[in-house]
């Protein structure tokens, strides 16, 4: 007896996974369509749940597709990095504190 046979619901989570990498990775929004309309009524919830999120986040997720190579990381990690600094110096030396921290990191990037 195979797994797939004592849990049914792991084929239906293999197919799941293969299309949506399929979508993903042949860059196709006419399939992201399909594959939406496809699972949205899907009986199991987690599935439905999913693609009723990318149905409410289409333009941006189509927007991931045809633009692979854009990103925003370097935003991110920049945005990340001022973060953890105002964390460090909320309460204690205060703006002496973050300017210290913002020329270290200055120093060592460049």
């Amino acid at each position: 007896m195979t797994l797939q046979n004592s849990y049914p619901i792991i084929s239906m989570l293999v197919l799941f996974l293969s299309e949506f990498y399929s979508v993903i990775d042949n860059c196709d929004t006419g399939a992201l369509d399909s594959f939406i309309l496809k699972y949205k009524d899907c009986d199991i919830d987690a599935l439905s749940q999913f693609a009723k999120g990318l149905e409410m986040d289409f333009e941006a997720v189509k927007n991931c597709i045809i633009y692979k190579d854009v990103s925003n990381g370097a935003v991110e990690a920049r945005n990340s990095l001022t973060k953890m600094y105002h964390r460090r110096c909320r309460g204690r030396a205060g703006l002496e504190l973050l300017q210290a921290y913002a020329l270290v990191d200055q120093a060592l990037a460049g």
